[in-house]
């Protein structure tokens, strides 16, 4: 990371910085195969209404297979959190060969398990059989292997008394009660974590909020003491921070959306502001909950997709995001998972979202054991056999001048035009409006190591790949500006 911490930096570095990166959803629930927090915060039915509200948003690779499982039952899952075959040097490697730049952990999910040697809670992995700071030992492997480290914290903590009143029912208030006089002490127990967290573990390269949204945030508070201890980390927007309002010092520097990719460029001119996905929650409480859904989907759609848009901004109008998706579904361990991505598909994920100008962050869940699927780490592996030959129309890179056609998708650098070219495309392709942007009569295919012909018509760019080997996933090449 840079020496410096200026928004400006920021925004350079989240612009242009590592486009590929590992997330990493692990915890006390990976021991009973359930999904993180979410099972005993919103129980079957709101969870059941959930997924099928986030399915009518168009959000349509989210699966929360709705396993009951109590509170007392889901709480007594440190007693059994061995992690017999943690090895965070084996996750780092597996990151590093397939190609990511970075490492996001939970640090603590909703249900306020923490991974970290924290002063303020008995409930973490060094006060289990396991009996080790997690977020240690990943981070001192993620310098040792050159790999940037993300902590997500999640602003909800449904195991501190503070948050809310635990002799009710979770899914009535698991939002939190800030009303409440405990409130106040729940908020100093997470400056302390946040504190914690941000001098005690070395260089951050991010910070990942999750679920922090609305006016019981203090984004002064917390965000400044982000930026005080990590001048350099790059924040994400789920503090409710992305607004020009904000301080620039103190504003988010990405946008978050989940399990999709926006269908433009996302920019500052066009954004409709922060919106609250928490209300989603609010909503699926309510009786008439559907009819609620249809009257405010477009709003909360707007979270995850942008309208579609083939122009390109400019340079002070983009606004830096990553897209977070997992391999099947859900998020933590799953032994019940039907599919899982291949490769192949997370590459066309890695182009689609990097020729917005987007990182992608995609997601492993460790098994209870601490070991990392094989299906998981053959497909990463996969990408990585192919970044370590195209991987240079991705890192570093950002949008491309030319956007919205059928066949190819393009990435930019200051020197050179990448145009990655789908499996589907014909032999000769043509790409409209790129002619302005290259030079010359010849692209470089990468995977073969050899020059394709780039014929000029008019605005228009035709590349000839027909006696050239084409990658079976996804075909780039480098042209000059």
């Amino acid at each position: 990371m840079g020496n410096g911490g200026s928004a400006d930096q920021r925004f350079d570095r989240a612009a242009a910085g590592r486009k590929f990166g590992m997330f990493v959803h692990w915890g006390a629930y990976s021991v009973g195969g359930v999904e993180a927090s979410w099972p005993v915060m919103l129980g079957p039915e709101l969870q059941r209404r959930f997924i099928e509200a986030l399915h009518r948003m168009g959000v349509a690779e989210v699966e929360m297979p709705v396993k009951p499982v109590t509170l007392r039952d889901y709480e007594s899952f440190p007693q059994r959190f061995t992690a017999e075959r943690f090895d965070a040097a084996e996750w780092v490697d597996l990151a590093r060969d397939a190609g990511q730049g970075y490492l996001v952990l939970t640090t603590k999910h909703h249900d306020g398990f923490a991974l970290f040697d924290t002063e303020t809670t008995d409930y973490k992995t060094t006060n289990t059989p396991f009996g080790r700071d997690v977020v240690r030992e990943v981070t001192e492997a993620c310098a040792a292997g050159g790999v940037g480290f993300g902590a997500y914290f999640s602003a909800p903590d449904f195991h501190d008394e503070g948050y809310l009143d635990r002799g009710r029912p979770l899914p009535e208030n698991f939002l939190g009660e800030p009303d409440r006089p405990a409130w106040a002490g729940f908020l100093d127990r997470m400056e302390r974590q946040v504190d914690e967290l941000c001098t005690d573990y070395g260089d951050l390269y991010s910070w990942w909020w999750d679920i922090g949204f609305g006016p019981q945030w203090d984004i002064d508070r917390f965000h400044g003491l982000v930026r005080k201890h990590q001048p350099d980390a790059l924040v994400n927007d789920r503090l409710g921070a992305l607004s020009t309002a904000v301080d620039p010092d103190l504003r988010a520097d990405f946008l978050t959306p989940e399990q999709s990719v926006p269908k433009s460029i996302p920019r500052w001119s066009t954004y409709p502001g922060p919106t609250d996905p928490t209300m989603l929650f609010a909503l699926i409480q309510q009786d008439n909950w559907e009819e609620l859904l249809e009257q405010v989907a477009p709003m909360l759609r707007a979270h995850f997709d942008a309208p579609p848009d083939p122009s390109v901004p400019d340079a002070d109008d983009f606004m830096p995001w990553e897209a977070c998706m997992t391999f099947g579904g859900q998020w933590a361990f799953n032994p019940d998972l039907e599919r899982c991505k291949t490769g192949a598909e997370i590459i066309s994920d890695l182009v689609e979202t990097v020729s917005r100008g987007g990182s992608l962050l995609m997601n492993v869940g460790p098994q209870g054991d601490g070991s990392i699927q094989p299906e998981f780490q053959d497909a990463l592996r996969d990408v990585g056999r192919w970044l370590a030959v195209n991987g240079e129309g991705i890192d570093g890179t950002t949008f491309g001048p030319v956007q919205g056609q059928e066949h190819v998708r393009t990435t930019a650098t200051d020197d050179h035009v990448y145009v990655h070219v789908l499996a589907t495309a014909p032999d000769r392709v043509r790409v409209e409006g790129l002619a302005a942007h290259v030079a010359g009569a010849a692209g470089r295919v990468l995977t073969a190591d050899a020059d394709a012909t780039v014929e000029h018509d008019g605005d228009a760019v035709v590349i000839d790949l027909g006696r050239i080997p084409r990658d079976p996933v996804m075909t780039t090449l480098r042209l000059a500006r």
